[in-house]
């Protein structure tokens, strides 16, 4: 019997399985009564906010890359 994961089988593949193979073979299992145990949502942040803890990241990387030259 195949492995299950929150009601849904897990996918076995081979290593040569290209992922156009896969995505067709998911497609094909996937029901619709199962999909929402795969889409679960976490919390959500706006966009505004997601940009500007990118931006900070961002200047951060920067100048621990400089610290590095000197």
């Amino acid at each position: 019997m195949p492995k299950k994961i929150c009601g849904i089988r897990v996918l076995n593949v081979g290593k040569k399985t290209t992922l156009k193979e896969i995505y067709r073979q998911t497609r094909k299992e996937l029901t619709a009564s199962q999909l929402p145990k795969v889409c679960r949502h976490g919390p959500m942040i706006s966009g505004d906010q997601f940009l500007a803890d990118m931006e900070a990241i961002h200047q951060k990387a920067l100048r621990q890359k400089k610290k590095k030259k000197k």
